[in-house]
Protein backbone atom coordinates (compact mmCIF):
# COMPACT_ATOMS: atom_id res chain seq x y z
CA UNK A 1 0.00 0.00 0.00
CA UNK A 2 3.03 2.27 0.87
CA UNK A 3 4.99 1.79 -2.51
CA UNK A 4 1.41 2.57 -3.97
CA UNK A 5 1.01 5.93 -2.29
CA UNK A 6 4.76 6.59 -3.39
CA UNK A 7 4.54 5.69 -6.96
CA UNK A 8 0.59 8.11 -7.27
CA UNK A 9 2.85 10.76 -5.49
CA UNK A 10 5.90 10.62 -8.15
CA UNK A 11 3.79 10.23 -11.11
CA UNK A 12 1.99 13.74 -9.92
CA UNK A 13 5.53 15.54 -9.66
CA UNK A 14 5.81 14.48 -12.69
CA UNK A 15 2.83 15.71 -14.40
CA UNK A 16 2.98 19.31 -12.94
CA UNK A 17 6.50 19.14 -14.17
CA UNK A 18 5.35 18.51 -17.62
CA UNK A 19 2.84 21.25 -17.23
CA UNK A 20 5.13 23.73 -16.04
CA UNK A 21 7.41 22.61 -18.60
CA UNK A 22 4.78 22.95 -21.44
CA UNK A 23 3.72 26.60 -20.10
CA UNK A 24 7.08 27.54 -20.23
CA UNK A 25 7.57 26.46 -23.56
CA UNK A 26 4.28 28.13 -24.65
CA UNK A 27 5.64 31.77 -23.36
CA UNK A 28 3.29 31.92 -20.57
CA UNK A 29 4.17 33.96 -17.67
CA UNK A 30 3.51 33.17 -13.55
CA UNK A 31 0.77 34.81 -12.35
CA UNK A 32 1.69 38.59 -10.71
CA UNK A 33 2.66 38.34 -7.03
CA UNK A 34 0.75 40.75 -4.47
CA UNK A 35 2.74 44.10 -4.39
CA UNK A 36 3.81 43.21 -0.13
CA UNK A 37 4.66 39.70 -1.25
CA UNK A 38 6.83 40.83 -3.73
CA UNK A 39 8.91 43.28 -1.40
CA UNK A 40 8.95 41.10 1.33
CA UNK A 41 10.20 38.23 -0.78
CA UNK A 42 13.39 40.75 -2.19
CA UNK A 43 14.21 40.41 1.16
CA UNK A 44 13.14 37.64 3.01
CA UNK A 45 15.42 35.07 3.97
CA UNK A 46 16.02 32.38 1.71
CA UNK A 47 17.51 29.03 2.29
CA UNK A 48 18.52 28.09 -1.20
CA UNK A 49 20.53 31.55 -1.45
CA UNK A 50 24.44 31.33 -2.37
CA UNK A 51 25.54 34.20 -0.05
CA UNK A 52 26.54 33.82 3.60
CA UNK A 53 25.19 36.19 5.89
CA UNK A 54 24.48 34.91 9.28
CA UNK A 55 21.75 34.88 11.44
CA UNK A 56 21.38 36.71 14.74
CA UNK A 57 22.22 33.06 16.62
CA UNK A 58 24.80 32.54 14.52
CA UNK A 59 24.27 30.47 11.82
CA UNK A 60 24.19 30.60 8.65
CA UNK A 61 21.08 32.46 7.25
CA UNK A 62 20.77 33.68 3.57
CA UNK A 63 19.13 36.77 2.44
CA UNK A 64 17.98 38.31 -1.12
CA UNK A 65 19.98 41.17 -2.72
CA UNK A 66 18.45 44.41 -1.67
CA UNK A 67 18.70 48.38 -1.52
CA UNK A 68 16.95 50.10 0.76
CA UNK A 69 16.29 53.89 1.35
CA UNK A 70 14.81 55.63 4.28
CA UNK A 71 14.14 59.82 3.97
CA UNK A 72 13.04 60.67 7.37
CA UNK A 73 11.10 64.03 8.11
CA UNK A 74 14.01 66.13 9.83
CA UNK A 75 16.08 65.32 6.42
CA UNK A 76 17.71 62.70 8.28
CA UNK A 77 18.99 59.69 5.21
CA UNK A 78 18.64 55.76 6.05
CA UNK A 79 20.53 53.23 3.66
CA UNK A 80 20.45 49.96 4.09
CA UNK A 81 22.30 47.23 1.37
CA UNK A 82 22.18 43.58 1.67
CA UNK A 83 24.47 42.78 -1.38
CA UNK A 84 25.84 38.71 -2.11
CA UNK A 85 26.01 38.15 2.16
CA UNK A 86 27.60 41.82 2.99
CA UNK A 87 25.43 43.65 4.98
CA UNK A 88 25.62 47.69 5.44
CA UNK A 89 23.90 50.52 6.65
CA UNK A 90 24.85 54.30 5.68
CA UNK A 91 23.35 57.21 7.58
CA UNK A 92 23.96 60.43 6.60
CA UNK A 93 22.67 64.25 7.41
CA UNK A 94 24.24 66.19 4.29
CA UNK A 95 22.72 70.18 3.75
CA UNK A 96 24.51 73.15 1.82
CA UNK A 97 25.59 75.87 3.84
CA UNK A 98 24.78 79.76 2.42
CA UNK A 99 27.90 79.63 1.02
CA UNK A 100 27.02 76.89 -1.33
CA UNK A 101 29.36 74.38 0.44
CA UNK A 102 27.95 70.82 1.24
CA UNK A 103 27.92 70.43 5.34
CA UNK A 104 27.22 67.00 7.15
CA UNK A 105 28.08 63.85 8.01
CA UNK A 106 28.08 60.54 6.60
CA UNK A 107 28.28 57.45 8.58
CA UNK A 108 29.02 53.64 7.43
CA UNK A 109 28.33 50.78 8.62
CA UNK A 110 29.26 47.29 6.90
CA UNK A 111 29.85 43.79 8.02
CA UNK A 112 30.40 40.14 6.05
CA UNK A 113 28.96 37.76 9.01
CA UNK A 114 32.85 38.16 10.29
CA UNK A 115 33.90 41.47 10.38
CA UNK A 116 32.38 44.55 11.23
CA UNK A 117 33.76 48.14 10.24
CA UNK A 118 32.65 51.62 10.74
CA UNK A 119 33.64 54.78 9.10
CA UNK A 120 32.94 58.38 9.60
CA UNK A 121 33.08 60.95 6.40
CA UNK A 122 32.31 64.30 6.15
CA UNK A 123 30.16 66.07 3.54
CA UNK A 124 32.90 65.54 1.07
CA UNK A 125 33.19 61.98 1.31
CA UNK A 126 36.76 62.43 3.41
CA UNK A 127 37.46 59.82 5.67
CA UNK A 128 37.69 61.30 9.18
CA UNK A 129 37.81 58.20 11.65
CA UNK A 130 36.77 54.76 11.52
CA UNK A 131 37.08 51.64 13.42
CA UNK A 132 37.23 47.91 12.51
CA UNK A 133 36.52 44.57 14.76
CA UNK A 134 36.49 41.03 14.42
CA UNK A 135 33.85 40.39 17.23
CA UNK A 136 31.26 37.37 17.25
CA UNK A 137 28.52 40.00 19.22
CA UNK A 138 29.13 42.98 17.80
CA UNK A 139 28.32 41.72 14.11
CA UNK A 140 25.67 39.48 15.83
CA UNK A 141 23.86 42.33 17.42
CA UNK A 142 24.25 45.05 13.80
CA UNK A 143 22.64 42.03 12.13
CA UNK A 144 19.67 41.76 14.42
CA UNK A 145 18.94 45.83 14.31
CA UNK A 146 19.69 45.35 10.09
CA UNK A 147 16.46 42.66 10.01
CA UNK A 148 14.44 44.05 12.43
CA UNK A 149 14.26 46.98 10.81
CA UNK A 150 14.05 45.74 7.18
CA UNK A 151 11.08 43.69 8.68
CA UNK A 152 9.50 46.73 10.67
CA UNK A 153 9.07 48.57 7.83
CA UNK A 154 7.38 45.91 6.00
CA UNK A 155 5.15 45.83 8.69
CA UNK A 156 4.59 49.30 9.20
CA UNK A 157 2.64 50.10 6.17
CA UNK A 158 1.35 46.74 4.45
CA UNK A 159 -1.59 48.11 2.89
CA UNK A 160 -0.19 50.34 1.77
CA UNK A 161 2.20 49.10 -0.44
CA UNK A 162 -0.74 46.97 -1.39
CA UNK A 163 -2.61 49.85 -2.87
CA UNK A 164 0.78 50.80 -5.11
CA UNK A 165 0.99 47.54 -6.43
CA UNK A 166 0.78 49.05 -9.80
CA UNK A 167 4.54 50.51 -8.81
CA UNK A 168 6.00 47.61 -9.40
CA UNK A 169 7.87 45.33 -7.17
CA UNK A 170 11.43 45.91 -7.62
CA UNK A 171 10.78 50.21 -6.48
CA UNK A 172 8.14 50.22 -3.84
CA UNK A 173 7.71 52.38 -0.99
CA UNK A 174 6.73 51.39 2.40
CA UNK A 175 6.05 54.52 4.61
CA UNK A 176 9.07 56.39 4.04
CA UNK A 177 10.93 53.15 2.80
CA UNK A 178 12.03 52.33 -0.69
CA UNK A 179 12.79 48.85 -1.37
CA UNK A 180 14.58 48.01 -4.75
CA UNK A 181 15.84 44.22 -5.58
CA UNK A 182 19.36 43.59 -6.98
CA UNK A 183 20.79 41.15 -8.77
CA UNK A 184 24.38 39.13 -7.98
CA UNK A 185 26.40 40.97 -10.55
CA UNK A 186 28.19 44.00 -8.68
CA UNK A 187 26.83 46.74 -11.90
CA UNK A 188 23.30 45.96 -10.29
CA UNK A 189 24.52 47.91 -7.27
CA UNK A 190 23.46 52.07 -7.54
CA UNK A 191 27.04 53.78 -8.81
CA UNK A 192 27.45 55.61 -5.66
CA UNK A 193 27.02 52.87 -3.29
CA UNK A 194 29.32 50.29 -5.39
CA UNK A 195 31.95 52.54 -4.94
CA UNK A 196 31.90 51.84 -0.58
CA UNK A 197 30.67 48.55 -0.57
CA UNK A 198 33.61 46.56 -0.42
CA UNK A 199 35.31 45.03 3.12
CA UNK A 200 38.59 44.71 2.23
CA UNK A 201 38.47 48.47 0.60
CA UNK A 202 37.17 49.89 3.73
CA UNK A 203 39.22 47.92 6.05
CA UNK A 204 42.50 49.08 3.73
CA UNK A 205 41.67 52.86 3.68
CA UNK A 206 40.98 52.36 7.53
CA UNK A 207 44.07 51.16 8.31
CA UNK A 208 46.01 53.21 5.65
CA UNK A 209 44.45 56.35 7.80
CA UNK A 210 45.51 54.53 11.56
CA UNK A 211 49.08 54.14 10.07
CA UNK A 212 49.11 58.13 8.85
CA UNK A 213 48.05 58.84 12.28
CA UNK A 214 50.28 56.80 14.07
CA UNK A 215 53.46 58.25 11.50
CA UNK A 216 52.27 61.62 12.62
CA UNK A 217 52.18 61.38 15.95
CA UNK A 218 55.61 59.21 15.97
CA UNK A 219 57.11 62.55 13.92
CA UNK A 220 55.68 64.90 16.35
CA UNK A 221 57.30 63.35 18.88
CA UNK A 222 60.70 62.28 17.96
CA UNK A 223 61.37 63.73 14.61
CA UNK A 224 63.40 66.61 13.94
CA UNK A 225 62.12 70.32 14.17
CA UNK A 226 60.70 70.43 10.92
CA UNK A 227 59.34 67.31 11.02
CA UNK A 228 57.63 67.85 14.31
CA UNK A 229 56.47 71.17 12.66
CA UNK A 230 55.58 69.01 9.60
CA UNK A 231 53.14 66.43 11.85
CA UNK A 232 51.59 69.35 14.12
CA UNK A 233 50.30 71.41 10.91
CA UNK A 234 48.91 68.11 9.75
CA UNK A 235 47.59 67.41 12.96
CA UNK A 236 45.71 70.16 13.19
CA UNK A 237 44.25 70.57 10.15
CA UNK A 238 42.96 66.88 11.00
CA UNK A 239 41.00 67.86 14.35
CA UNK A 240 40.25 71.04 12.57
CA UNK A 241 38.50 69.27 9.59
CA UNK A 242 37.09 66.70 13.06
CA UNK A 243 35.96 69.79 14.76
CA UNK A 244 34.15 71.70 12.19
CA UNK A 245 32.19 68.44 11.72
CA UNK A 246 31.30 67.33 15.02
CA UNK A 247 30.26 71.01 16.73
CA UNK A 248 26.71 71.20 17.69
CA UNK A 249 24.96 74.34 16.01
CA UNK A 250 23.97 76.67 18.53
CA UNK A 251 27.33 75.89 20.80
CA UNK A 252 30.68 76.88 21.04
CA UNK A 253 32.14 74.17 23.42
CA UNK A 254 29.89 71.07 22.76
CA UNK A 255 32.44 68.88 20.25
CA UNK A 256 35.89 67.56 19.96
CA UNK A 257 36.89 71.23 20.07
CA UNK A 258 35.10 74.90 21.16
CA UNK A 259 35.19 77.34 18.75
CA UNK A 260 34.79 79.87 21.24
CA UNK A 261 37.53 82.79 21.95
CA UNK A 262 36.96 83.11 25.73
CA UNK A 263 36.11 81.17 28.72
CA UNK A 264 32.58 83.14 29.00
CA UNK A 265 31.82 82.98 25.09
CA UNK A 266 28.76 80.90 24.73
CA UNK A 267 26.56 80.14 21.88
CA UNK A 268 22.71 80.74 21.79
CA UNK A 269 21.77 77.06 23.62
CA UNK A 270 23.78 78.67 26.64
CA UNK A 271 23.04 75.83 29.34
CA UNK A 272 24.05 72.89 26.99
CA UNK A 273 27.35 75.07 26.58
CA UNK A 274 27.68 75.47 29.95
CA UNK A 275 27.87 71.91 30.16
CA UNK A 276 30.15 71.39 27.46
CA UNK A 277 32.28 73.76 28.22
CA UNK A 278 32.86 72.42 32.10
CA UNK A 279 33.30 68.83 30.81
CA UNK A 280 36.06 70.24 28.19
CA UNK A 281 37.76 72.03 31.26
CA UNK A 282 38.18 68.62 33.34
CA UNK A 283 41.48 68.83 35.26
CA UNK A 284 41.90 64.89 34.67
CA UNK A 285 42.37 64.43 30.91
CA UNK A 286 44.33 63.10 27.72
CA UNK A 287 43.96 65.77 24.66
CA UNK A 288 44.32 64.09 21.30
CA UNK A 289 47.63 62.95 20.02
CA UNK A 290 49.36 63.30 23.86
CA UNK A 291 51.03 61.81 25.57
CA UNK A 292 50.35 61.82 29.61
CA UNK A 293 49.68 59.54 32.31
CA UNK A 294 51.87 56.92 30.71
CA UNK A 295 49.35 56.71 28.03
CA UNK A 296 49.25 57.74 24.66
CA UNK A 297 46.20 59.14 22.91
CA UNK A 298 45.98 58.71 19.32
CA UNK A 299 42.04 59.58 18.77
CA UNK A 300 40.99 62.90 17.71
CA UNK A 301 39.24 62.99 20.80
CA UNK A 302 40.38 64.28 24.20
CA UNK A 303 40.04 61.14 26.81
CA UNK A 304 38.29 62.48 30.09
CA UNK A 305 38.12 61.04 33.46
CA UNK A 306 35.20 58.65 34.14
CA UNK A 307 33.73 61.35 36.63
CA UNK A 308 33.90 64.08 34.44
CA UNK A 309 31.67 61.70 31.89
CA UNK A 310 28.97 61.01 33.96
CA UNK A 311 28.91 64.51 35.39
CA UNK A 312 28.75 65.67 31.92
CA UNK A 313 25.49 62.68 31.24
CA UNK A 314 23.85 63.91 34.76
CA UNK A 315 24.22 68.03 33.70
CA UNK A 316 22.95 67.54 30.37
CA UNK A 317 19.62 65.69 31.58
CA UNK A 318 19.09 68.19 34.68
CA UNK A 319 19.33 71.80 32.51
CA UNK A 320 18.86 70.87 28.91
CA UNK A 321 15.58 71.49 27.41
CA UNK A 322 15.24 71.04 23.77
CA UNK A 323 14.92 73.92 21.83
CA UNK A 324 11.62 75.09 20.71
CA UNK A 325 9.52 72.88 23.54
CA UNK A 326 8.18 73.86 26.47
CA UNK A 327 7.61 69.99 28.09
CA UNK A 328 10.81 68.21 26.89
CA UNK A 329 13.44 68.49 29.88
CA UNK A 330 14.12 69.00 33.18
CA UNK A 331 10.95 70.52 34.29
CA UNK A 332 8.79 72.36 31.99
CA UNK A 333 8.30 75.97 30.84
CA UNK A 334 4.01 75.93 29.87
CA UNK A 335 1.88 77.66 32.01
CA UNK A 336 -0.98 75.76 31.32
CA UNK A 337 -1.59 72.22 29.80
CA UNK A 338 -2.41 73.39 26.11
CA UNK A 339 0.45 75.54 25.71
CA UNK A 340 3.01 73.90 23.37
CA UNK A 341 6.25 75.27 21.76
CA UNK A 342 7.06 75.33 18.02
CA UNK A 343 7.85 71.85 18.00
CA UNK A 344 4.60 70.77 18.93
CA UNK A 345 4.95 66.89 18.05
CA UNK A 346 7.67 66.12 20.45
CA UNK A 347 6.43 68.65 22.85
CA UNK A 348 2.98 66.32 22.85
CA UNK A 349 5.11 63.32 23.45
CA UNK A 350 6.54 64.67 26.51
CA UNK A 351 3.84 65.91 28.01
CA UNK A 352 1.88 62.81 27.97
CA UNK A 353 5.10 61.52 29.50
CA UNK A 354 5.28 63.85 32.41
CA UNK A 355 1.53 63.55 32.99
CA UNK A 356 -0.17 60.79 31.75
CA UNK A 357 2.38 57.75 33.44
CA UNK A 358 0.37 56.59 36.65
CA UNK A 359 3.70 54.72 38.56
CA UNK A 360 6.39 56.95 39.01
CA UNK A 361 9.20 57.48 41.65
CA UNK A 362 10.23 60.92 41.90
CA UNK A 363 13.54 62.26 42.98
CA UNK A 364 15.03 60.86 46.32
CA UNK A 365 11.79 59.32 46.99
CA UNK A 366 10.84 55.60 48.24
CA UNK A 367 8.37 53.99 46.65
CA UNK A 368 6.73 50.62 45.73
CA UNK A 369 10.05 49.63 48.01
CA UNK A 370 12.59 51.35 46.14
CA UNK A 371 14.60 54.09 46.79
CA UNK A 372 15.42 56.32 43.76
CA UNK A 373 18.76 57.98 44.44
CA UNK A 374 18.59 59.87 41.35
CA UNK A 375 17.99 63.12 40.66
CA UNK A 376 15.73 62.17 38.15
CA UNK A 377 11.98 61.06 38.36
CA UNK A 378 12.37 57.31 37.29
CA UNK A 379 8.69 55.77 35.30
CA UNK A 380 7.49 52.45 34.63
CA UNK A 381 9.25 51.12 31.50
CA UNK A 382 5.55 50.91 30.16
CA UNK A 383 4.88 54.68 30.38
CA UNK A 384 8.95 55.06 28.82
CA UNK A 385 8.02 52.77 25.95
CA UNK A 386 4.96 54.55 25.19
CA UNK A 387 6.90 57.75 24.92
CA UNK A 388 9.44 56.14 22.74
CA UNK A 389 7.42 54.93 20.48
CA UNK A 390 5.84 58.40 20.44
CA UNK A 391 8.42 60.24 19.65
CA UNK A 392 9.53 57.72 16.85
CA UNK A 393 5.87 58.18 15.08
CA UNK A 394 6.10 61.82 15.33
CA UNK A 395 9.59 61.26 13.38
CA UNK A 396 11.01 64.81 13.35
CA UNK A 397 14.63 66.49 14.18
CA UNK A 398 13.39 67.43 18.19
CA UNK A 399 11.48 63.96 18.46
CA UNK A 400 14.50 62.57 17.40
CA UNK A 401 16.93 64.75 19.25
CA UNK A 402 14.82 63.69 22.44
CA UNK A 403 14.75 60.23 21.78
CA UNK A 404 18.58 59.98 21.63
CA UNK A 405 19.38 62.24 24.45
CA UNK A 406 16.71 60.60 26.89
CA UNK A 407 17.36 56.62 25.81
CA UNK A 408 20.91 56.54 24.62
CA UNK A 409 22.70 59.19 26.31
CA UNK A 410 21.79 59.35 29.70
CA UNK A 411 20.48 55.57 29.72
CA UNK A 412 17.76 56.98 31.89
CA UNK A 413 16.28 53.83 33.92
CA UNK A 414 12.40 52.58 34.35
CA UNK A 415 11.08 49.95 36.54
CA UNK A 416 8.41 47.53 36.39
CA UNK A 417 6.31 46.09 39.27
CA UNK A 418 6.11 42.64 40.74
CA UNK A 419 4.22 41.35 43.53
CA UNK A 420 5.63 40.24 46.50
CA UNK A 421 4.47 38.29 49.98
CA UNK A 422 4.43 40.94 52.64
CA UNK A 423 3.37 40.31 56.09
CA UNK A 424 0.62 42.91 56.93
CA UNK A 425 -0.57 42.29 60.60
CA UNK A 426 2.37 41.18 63.65
CA UNK A 427 1.81 39.59 66.82
CA UNK A 428 3.28 41.19 70.09
CA UNK A 429 6.57 38.69 69.56
CA UNK A 430 6.63 39.25 66.11
CA UNK A 431 4.97 36.46 64.84
CA UNK A 432 3.20 37.26 61.38
CA UNK A 433 -0.58 37.13 61.85
CA UNK A 434 -1.63 38.10 58.41
CA UNK A 435 0.05 38.03 54.79
CA UNK A 436 -0.65 40.33 51.77
CA UNK A 437 0.59 40.60 48.62
CA UNK A 438 2.59 44.50 47.78
CA UNK A 439 3.84 45.71 44.55
CA UNK A 440 7.61 45.91 44.23
CA UNK A 441 9.45 47.85 41.94
CA UNK A 442 12.45 46.07 39.99
CA UNK A 443 14.85 48.39 38.20
CA UNK A 444 14.95 47.12 34.14
CA UNK A 445 17.37 49.27 31.54
CA UNK A 446 15.11 51.12 29.13
CA UNK A 447 15.58 49.97 24.92
CA UNK A 448 17.67 52.30 23.27
CA UNK A 449 16.32 55.00 20.80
Amino acid sequence: MRWCLWLAVGWTLLAAAGVAAASAEAGGEPPEEDAVAAVKKNTAVDDGGDDGAEDDGGGAARMRNFVAVDWLADGEMERRVHFNGVSAKETSVVTTGDDGQRQGIILRQLTDGVHFIQLIYSADEALRDCEFVRQRPVVRDFLRAFREDVARAHAAEAGAAAAGAEAGAEELALRNVTFRALGAERSALPDDVARWLDYPLLRARCQRSHRELRRLAHRQRHGSADEKRHAQEHIERFKRGISENFIVPGTKWCGPHQTATRYGELGPLSQMDRCCRRHDNCKTNIPAFTNKYNMFNLRPFTISHCHCDTRRKRELMDLLRVPGTKWCGKGRSAIKYTQLGGFSGADKCCRVHDNACPFYISAFEDKYGLFNWRINTIMHCACDERFRTCLKMTNTAAANLVGKLFFNVVQTKCFVLKPRKVCLRMSWWGKCEKYGLRKQAHLRNNVPY
